[in-house]
């Protein structure tokens, strides 16, 4: 019992400490560039401590939320306060910083919305889908029309210069991925709204300083539509060398993977094409990747890439050699339901890639850790949620793996699988969105138009 409160005392005193003492915060979709949905900085929230977690607040932001949300630390207010802050969009066009101490609303800036006659949104209204990247006092959000804003993060205003049009149509191109930031660059993958027949898919890139628009890789040809970046995570970079990874969505024709459609890519700082892979798997109807591309390094073994196709099958490549196709390839969904998206977080620390799987004989989630031979093993597999229940992105920090499975967020131990912590009802719908960790709380959007936020 005294190491119980011990614990619980020292997860106290962690929130409690200066601002300048702790986490540097969450400010891209799967917390790097590599897309690993990896924090190694969290150290209050691990096994001993998940299974105390409460509801500390839930604040209505008057929209759904598809995005994961992002966190910044100690952001110094007008008027001279610090906060913590977390960010959201609606797919109602708002963008939201809410205090993480209290859910108060600190500001809120209306970037507009579009709207369609697909429903795979609650009356076909799309605003922000795009989880957004906080980079020192700015926030960058993909908005309705394919525009990209960047904002204040103090007050939410918009910063001279911008917003920046991504040359896109906004009838029927979308951006549903994270924004992804390296070197002074943002880069947008953009799809369409419930596969649009008269879309076509692109990845464009905006620099920062000047705003304006630096380049686009085309990934069908101009007599061929679709091929969009569809993944939550939008595209990966390489941290070391700033190259871009994609997978991308089938093309409409009669060869599904015209062009660069149904691919694994390899792109330049530049977005120029350097290797591309059509791999071999199971294509029927609407089987593509509706997922992004993780990119992780496990010891001796080459920098090697993770993706999943909607079929269930989950590609391992070395990203060197991306055009020979993948080292492997591991089954984990039922081929015919197409419903794995973009659904794994990598652990250094477990060397292990965490992969949430809605369909096949045990829905839930897998762990793969990488062996000797660069290849991955099963570790441990755990059951959550209903079949074909949408499984959200999950992430790690602390030896704890976060994951959602319809409307319910849940606790595992990275180590062995064991289930330490569920949000039980507290939650009242769909949660699309990953979660994020932010000095010791757990923050997740749904689409009951909540941001809840949990904490020890």
């Amino acid at each position: 019992m005294a190491a119980r409160s011990l614990v619980l005392l020292a997860a106290a005193l962690a929130l409690a400490a200066p601002s300048a003492a702790r986490a540097a915060g969450w400010s891209t979709f799967g917390f790097d560039v590599e897309r690993t949905g990896f924090d190694p900085s969290e150290t209050v929230l691990d096994a001993a401590v998940v299974p105390g977690l409460r509801q500390a607040w839930a604040t209505d932001v008057g929209g759904i939320v598809d995005a994961q949300p992002s966190y910044a630390r100690a952001v110094q207010l007008p008027g001279g306060s610090t906060a913590d802050l977390v960010l959201v969009g609606t797919e109602q066009g708002a963008e939201i910083a809410l205090d993480a101490a209290t859910g108060d609303v600190v500001w809120r800036r209306d970037l507009g919305r579009d709207r369609t006659t697909c429903h795979d949104t609650p009356g076909g209204v799309y605003g922000i889908s795009a989880p957004a990247v906080v980079d020192g006092g700015r926030v960058y959000v993909a908005g309705a029309g394919t525009r990209l804003h960047a904002l204040d993060l103090a007050t939410g205003a918009e910063l001279p210069g911008w917003p920046v049009t991504l040359g896109a149509n906004p009838a029927s191109e979308h951006v549903w991925g994270g924004l992804n930031l390296s070197r002074g660059r943002i880069s947008a993958g953009l799809a369409s709204f419930c596969d649009n027949a008269f879309y076509r898919g692109s990845i464009v890139s905006v620099d920062v300083a000047p705003a304006r628009r630096a380049g686009r890789v085309w990934l069908t040809s101009a007599r061929v539509r679709g091929g969009g970046v569809w993944g939550w995570g939008g595209v990966a970079i390489d941290a070391g060398n700033g190259r871009v990874y994609a997978a991308t969505a089938n093309s409409q024709s009669r060869r599904q993977d015209a062009g660069l459609a149904e691919h694994v890519v390899r792109l330049s700082p530049g977005l120029r094409v350097e290797a591309a892979d059509a791999p071999r798997v199971r294509r029927s109807g609407d089987a593509d990747f509706g997922a992004h591309p993780v990119l992780f390094r496990a010891g001796a073994c080459p920098p090697q890439l993770a993706v999943m196709h909607k079929s269930g099958a989950l590609l391992l490549y070395d990203r060197d050699r991306i055009a020979r196709g993948p080292r492997q390839t591991v089954q984990l969904g039922d081929p015919a339901s197409l419903d794995a998206f973009s659904t794994y977080a990598w652990s250094p620390v477990d060397r292990a890639l965490f992969v949430s799987v809605p369909s096949g004989p045990a829905p839930g989630v897998v762990a793969l850790r990488v062996g000797s031979d660069c290849r991955f093993k099963r570790a441990w597999q755990t059951a959550l949620g209903l079949p074909h229940d949408l499984h959200g992105a999950p992430i790690v920090g602390a030896g704890v793996l976060w994951a959602s499975a319809g409307a319910r967020l849940f606790a595992l131990a990275t180590a062995d699988g064991r289930r330490l912590w569920d949000s039980g009802t507290s939650i009242g719908s769909l949660i699309a969105a990953a979660p994020v960790l932010g000095d010791g709380r757990i923050f997740v959007g749904a689409w009951d138009a909540r941001v809840h936020a949990f904490v020890p």
